[in-house]
């Protein structure tokens, strides 16, 4: 399929130049359809996003656990991590808003795309690997971080994460178009 598309749209799409943003299919374009009518509210509204930092290679100072996507499980609970990880008083210090909290959601960003998990019960400290961000909801949100838990999950917003899907042999989401999810 070919699609003409103008600059303007190009530039709505963050200069992102992958077929799936302006090709869609009759499900993509029902999906949009609904989206529209139904209006919707945009992600960062319901939760701040967190980037983990990258950690520095061979530090001495505290043990933490490291959440991985093997550690999420198939009811979408993160369980406890097994990797651990040696970083200093400084980098915790520095990394103390992406430490993991009960109610923060894990999203994958970076190899497998999308998978979802909700943090329940940390008696350690755990950071999140570097695939992942961090979705902390908003003390104002109109829901809980279960309902988005399941939205993220369903048929629909894996349909929408997929949608933004970029790279070729590691695919990847930007952090913009995470942001911009609806």
């Amino acid at each position: 399929k070919v699609a003409l598309v103008s600059a303007e749209q190009i530039a709505e799409n963050d200069f992102a130049l992958q077929p799936s943003k302006y090709i869609l299919s009759e499900e993509e374009k029902s999906i949009e359809k609904i989206l529209t009518e139904r209006g919707c509210i945009a992600l960062t509204d319901l939760v701040e996003i967190i980037r983990p930092l990258s950690v520095p290679k061979n530090q001495s100072g505290t043990t933490v656990l490291e959440a991985m996507v093997a550690d999420i499980k198939s009811s979408g609970e993160l369980g406890m991590p097994r990797k651990e990880i040696v970083v200093s008083e400084e980098f915790l210090t520095r990394s103390r808003s992406s430490l993991l909290q009960p109610g923060d959601l894990l999203m994958s960003m970076k190899g497998t795309l999308g998978k979802v998990g909700l943090v329940t019960n940390m008696q350690e400290k755990v950071l999140p690997g570097q695939s992942f961000c961090v979705l902390r909801m908003r003390e104002n949100a109109p829901m809980t971080a279960e309902t988005l838990l399941q939205f993220l999950r369903s048929k629909l917003g894996q349909k929408l994460i997929q949608q933004n899907e970029q790279g070729g042999t590691v695919p990847f989401l930007q952090i913009t178009a995470i942001r911009s999810l609806r």
